[in-house]
């Protein structure tokens, strides 16, 4: 069957609900009749020929014929199918051919828009064929379920009113509700304000904000802020905007990009602000084309937290978690601004060990950041890259530093914080203290003057021994970013509770020596933690800790403890000591106990010093104050004894 279709934007979204098994990986590749670079990232292909083919994507591979010569970029990535063609040598049209689709499926193909829509079938073989006119360039979309809610500068915002407030002076869109579907941004200079409400899709839908420009207008001046995006392929979607802005929103679990900004050519994109946004859980985090602006964002992702040539201005942000900083690469492109704004905070490049020393103490590596590509190409320069996250925004908690001993009733402890901001036209709003126990309370700004000033004391009670961390949740304005300050910890004990001693080894598991994370083997622990009573009635903490990782000649003896807490059967405590034998240099280290009696007991160690950063941890990227976090010992035992036994 050859159905027409045509004209400007086709996007294809695909959701094949009845497809089961596993697809392979492989590699993506065209044929072509004239050189041209293959775009790396798994599941596309792009370039210039008549055939496309996709081998290599974790969600379904297909492959695009055409009868005349295309320029054409084609993702498959999960749940999702995009197609990008016009002409490579003046055709008005040709015949394409999409195979490795659901033989009989139903789908419903957009074009421009999500609103104009044709309901089609693939054919016994899983192809659909149509003339697909090329005059203009095109983005192609198919789904398997109809279904979007449109805003534009008409009658009530078009259906606006169906989710929420439409204000026609200012063109705002206020969410009343939450929303199961994509939500279509179709007009220049409209706002989308969350109002704090999430739009919940699945990833077989393109994406939960869409904003479509055409090939001969772009769409200006849109707001989106203040919302929770979970589910999709996608979170945000700018396709031929400019001068648009995305602020203070948070984006979950997509399957496939964060946020996306894609101009056609550089007359229709651009300009566009991104900040205070959070994407936390997508494949990559930010996908790039034209020069933006993007500050105070944190992108938490999976694969690679960057990907485009000409990220324009970018700076103050987190970038957290990544198997790659880039994907593709602009080796020129600046990653950081003037002091004291700075350049960006990196989760690979936060420590000694990672070249990242920061010897004068003022917050910013010594030595610049040279990002590296997945191809081992340097992607751009960061001069001056920050040593924490969120580290424009230096907040202080004020807490007691020394462990407090358990009283009947309870331990009431006080805190308070001061801040200060590098960019002294902010403002800030303090949301919450949260305790460690699953409880919050309120908190606010006082004295605040120029992006500095303080968050008044709260008060809590602790009715239980354990190891405690606060954190303080802010938020600052304009940008919208929130950021969270966890004051490490909060020690509640009782001296009376009991001890902990063990011996016997563990398999180390790969990641745990993070100066070789590739490390694995053997490691040997023998311990004991107690208090004793003194001559005057008082009381001590004494024992002893030896570890020793044999592969990479790791050996650790304790020189001190600070505190010990027992509770239950699981017992935490901390301190300091040596590695290798030698005196000269102190390392702190942190060890959980837990005695399981006959199923398997368990043991962690975490040891870190101030200049290097963390040096090894069995249990890596489990909460340090974690009680139930260890590995399983392959042999030996360790007892918790408490005062009830």
């Amino acid at each position: 069957m050859t159905r027409k279709i045509g004209y400007i934007t086709i996007v294809i979204v695909l959701a094949l609900l009845f497809v089961a098994g596993t697809f392979g990986v492989g590699t993506a590749l065209a044929e072509e009749t004239e050189p041209w670079v293959p775009m790396a990232m798994p599941g596309t292909v792009e370039g210039v020929g008549v055939q496309f083919e996709v081998t290599d994507s974790e969600y379904l591979n297909v492959t695009l014929d055409s009868t005349e010569l295309l320029t054409a970029s084609i993702s498959s990535v999960p749940a999702v199918i995009e197609l990008r063609v016009e002409a490579a040598q003046g055709a008005l049209e040709t015949q394409l051919t999409l195979s490795g689709l659901v033989p009989g499926l139903e789908y419903h193909l957009y074009t421009d828009s999500l609103e104009n829509h044709v309901i089609t079938n693939a054919d016994e073989s899983g192809s659909l064929a149509w003339t697909q006119e090329l005059i203009d360039p095109h983005l192609l979309f198919i789904q398997t379920v109809p279904s979007t809610i449109f805003i534009a500068d008409s009658t009530n915002g078009k259906q606006c009113a169906q989710v929420g407030h439409w204000d026609g002076t200012t063109k705002t869109c206020t969410l009343e509700q939450d929303v199961a579907d994509t939500i279509e941004i179709q007009s220049s200079g409209i706002t989308l304000d969350g109002d704090g409400h999430k739009i919940t899709g699945v990833s077989s839908k393109d994406a939960g904000i869409y904003i479509p420009g055409t090939i001969k207008t772009a769409t200006t001046g849109v707001t989106v802020k203040n919302l929770t995006i979970e589910g999709f392929a996608n979170g945000i979607k700018l396709n031929n905007a400019k001068n648009c802005t995305l602020r203070g929103n948070t984006i979950i679990n997509v399957s496939n990009k964060g946020i996306e900004l894609f101009p056609q050519n550089v007359k229709l994109g651009g300009g566009n602000l991104v900040t205070g946004n959070q994407v936390l859980g997508a494949e990559y985090g930010i996908d790039n084309k034209g020069s933006n602006f993007f500050q105070r964002n944190t992108i938490r992702s999976t694969e690679a937290a960057l990907n485009g040539d000409d990220l324009g201005s970018f700076y103050n942000n987190n970038l957290i978690d990544y198997q790659y900083p880039f994907w593709s690469t602009n080796r020129s492109q600046s990653l950081s601004a003037a002091l004291p704004f700075g350049g960006n905070y990196w989760s690979s490049f936060d420590s000694a060990i990672e070249g990242c020393a920061d010897l004068n103490a003022d917050g910013f590596c010594d030595a610049a950041y040279l990002p590296i590509s997945h191809n081992d190409q340097v992607a751009g320069v960061d001069s001056f890259p920050w040593t924490t996250q969120d580290g424009w925004l230096d907040i202080t908690i004020n807490a007691p530093v020394d462990p407090i001993m358990y009283v009947d009733g309870g331990v009431i402890v006080d805190v308070s914080a001061n801040f200060k901001d590098v960019d002294v036209n902010t403002s800030h709003t303090a949301i919450e203290w949260a305790w460690g126990d699953g409880t919050t309370s309120p908190a606010a700004v006082v004295n605040e003057v120029n992006g500095e000033g303080e968050v008044s004391s709260a008060s809590h009670i602790y009715t239980s021994t354990g190891v405690y961390e606060i954190t303080l949740t802010m938020k600052d304005n304009p940008y919208l970013s929130t950021v969270v300050k966890s004051y490490q910890y909060i020690v509640i004990y009782d001296p009376s509770a009991g001890f902990a001693t063990g011996g016997g080894w563990i398999e180390s598991p790969a990641g745990a020596y993070v100066p070789d994370p590739t490390m694995t083997g053997q490691a040997t622990f023998g311990f004991i933690a107690k208090f004793y009573r003194t001559r005057t009635g008082g009381n001590e903490l004494s024992g002893n800790t030896v570890f020793e990782f044999h592969t990479a000649n790791l050996r650790f003896t304790s020189s001190s403890y600070d505190w010990l807490v027992v509770n239950g059967s699981k017992a935490i405590y901390r301190g300091l000591g040596y590695i290798n034998g030698d005196v000269t240099k102190l390392y702190s280290f942190m060890l959980t106990a837990q005695d399981e009696g006959d199923t398997g007991d368990k043991f962690r160690i975490q040891i870190w010093d101030a200049d290097n950063g963390l040096i090894y941890d069995n249990k890596i990227g489990a909460l340090s104050n974690d009680l139930t976090a260890g590995t399983v010992i392959s042999s030996g035992s360790i007892i918790v004894q408490t005062k009830s036994k």
